[in-house]
C-alpha cells in the first residue's frame, strides 16, 4: 500500500528533475562557453555537437529501454551524468565540446528511460491521466531548475553552479531506486548501445504509422525552440545586459506557463481535434521566440516568454498520447528513442544553423530567418495533418 501511495509523486518527481537538465545547461553551457572565448559560431557547435551522438545512437538506447528494465537504465545514466558535470569547470574550449557530447548521451539515456518507465505503467486510462501530470512535472522542473541556476550563478560563480547541476540530476536515480520494477532484464547488456542496423530498421518501419511520422514531424520543430533557448537566447540576452538570475527569470517563466497549460489539452481537444491542436501550439511556441530580438525591455520580453512557454506546455502531452496511443506497450522505448533522436536532430542543426546565420548577418537577423524556417516547417505539418494523417484515419 505504501508503494502504491508514494509512486506516482516518485514518478513524477523523476520527470521533475529529468528534462529539466536541458534548461539547465541551455543557461550554463553557452555562458560558460563566451568566457572561455567562444566565438558565436562555436558556441553553436558546442551546444549543437552534444546532441550529435544521442541522435545517432537515441534508436538503439530506445530498444534497449524497451528490453531492459527501466529503473536499472535511470539509475546509471543520472549517476553517470552527475560524474560528469563536475569535471565541467575543468574544461577549455575543445575539451568543453568531448565532455558535452558525452553528457549528452548520458542525459538523453535519462530522459529515455523516464519515459519508456512512464509508458509502460498501468492501464491506457492510467496511463493517460499519469501522462498529464508528468508532462507537468516535467515542466514544472524546467521552470525551477533555470531560476536556482541563475540565481547561485550570480551569487557563487560556475564552479558551485556546476555542482549544483550535478546534485539535480542525481536526484533522477535516487529517485528511481523507489520504483517498482516495470518489466525487462536487470542486468543490461551494454553492447547493446552500439547502433544496430535491426534496431533502425525496425524505427524506420514505424514511420510509415502517420501518427508515428506527425510525432516525429512535429517534434524536430518544437524541440528546435529549445534549441534556440539553450543557445543563442542567453546569449542576445546577456548582451544586452541581462544577468544570469534575470535570463533564468525569462526562461523559466516559459516553463512555468508551460506547467498549466498542459492541464488545459483535454478540455481543449475536445473543441480542437489533437493534431490540429498540436500545429496551432507549435505555432504559439515560436512566434513570440522568432520576434524576440525586437525588444530590449523585461516586461516585453516575460510576455513573449510566458506566451512561447504556453504553446510548448500544449504539445508535451500531445505529442506522448498520440505516439503512444499509435503503439504497442513492447515499442514505446524505441518510439521514445526515436522521438529523442528527432529531438537531438533539432539540438544538432539548430544551434549551428543560427550560429553560422549570425556571423554573417548578426544575432538579430538570425532569430529571424530561423523562426520563418520554422513556421514553414509549421505550415507543412498543417498540410500532411490535413490532407494525410486525418485521410489515413
Amino acid at each position: 500500500m505504501a508503494r502504491n501511495v508514494w509512486l506516482a509523486p516518485t514518478i513524477y518527481s523523476i520527470g521533475f528533475f529529468s528534462l529539466s537538465l536541458e534548461p539547465i545547461f541551455g543557461l550554463l553551457i553557452p555562458l560558460w562557453a563566451l568566457k572561455l572565448g567562444s566565438s558565436p559560431l562555436f558556441v553553436g557547435i558546442i551546444v549543437g555537437g552534444s546532441a550529435l551522438l544521442p541522435a545517432i545512437f537515441s534508436i538503439p538506447m530506445g530498444g534497449l529501454a524497451d528490453r531492459v528494465e527501466a529503473k536499472t537504465i535511470l539509475v546509471f545514466a543520472s549517476t553517470g551524468t552527475a560524474l560528469c558535470i563536475v569535471f565541467y569547470p575543468l574544461m577549455h574550449v575543445w575539451s568543453l565540446l568531448a565532455l558535452h557530447m558525452i553528457v549528452g548521451v548520458l542525459s538523453s539515456l535519462v530522459w529515455i528511460g523516464a519515459q519508456a518507465y512512464v509508458a509502460k505503467f498501468g492501464s491506457d486510462q492510467q496511463r493517460a491521466r499519469l501522462m498529464a501530470n508528468f508532462s507537468s512535472a516535467t515542466t514544472l522542473g524546467t521552470f525551477c531548475g533555470p531560476l536556482v541556476v541563475g540565481y547561485l550563478l550570480d551569487g557563487w560563480g560556475f564552479t558551485i553552479t556546476f555542482f549544483a547541476a550535478g546534485l539535480w540530476v542525481l536526484m533522477v536515480g535516487l529517485m528511481a531506486l523507489l520504483l517498482p520494477e516495470a518489466g525487462g532484464r536487470k542486468a543490461p547488456d551494454w553492447s547493446e548501445l552500439r547502433p544496430s542496423l535491426q534496431d533502425f530498421k525496425q524505427a524506420a518501419s514505424l514511420l510509415a504509422i502517420p501518427a508515428v511520422l506527425l510525432v516525429m514531424m512535429a517534434t524536430l520543430l518544437r524541440l528546435s525552440t529549445y534549441a534556440i533557448r539553450g543557445s543563442y537566447y542567453p546569449v542576445y540576452l546577456n548582451g544586452i545586459g541581462f544577468s544570469a538570475f534575470s535570463i533564468g527569470v525569462l526562461n523559466s517563466s516559459a516553463s512555468l506557463a508551460g506547467v498549466f497549460s498542459p492541464l488545459a489539452v483535454a478540455r481543449l481537444s475536445r473543441r480542437i481535434h489533437p493534431p490540429r491542436l498540436l500545429v496551432c501550439g507549435l505555432g504559439l511556441a515560436i512566434v513570440p521566440l522568432m520576434f524576440t530580438p525586437a525588444f530590449t525591455d523585461f516586461g516585453a520580453l516575460l510576455i513573449l516568454s510566458v506566451v512561447s512557454g504556453t504553446g510548448i506546455g500544449i504539445t508535451l502531452p500531445l505529442l506522448l498520447s498520440i505516439l503512444a496511443n499509435a503503439t504497442g506497450p513492447e515499442l514505446r522505448g524505441l518510439t521514445a528513442g526515436l522521438r529523442t533522436a528527432a529531438n537531438r536532430l533539432s539540438f544538432t542543426v539548430v544551434p549551428i544553423l543560427l550560429g553560422a546565420i549570425t556571423d554573417r548577418l548578426g544575432l538579430a537577423t538570425g532569430f529571424y530567418v530561423v523562426g520563418l524556417l520554422l513556421m514553414l516547417g509549421v505550415g507543412a505539418l498543417l498540410l500532411y495533418v490535413q490532407f494525410r494523417y486525418l485521410r489515413a484515419r
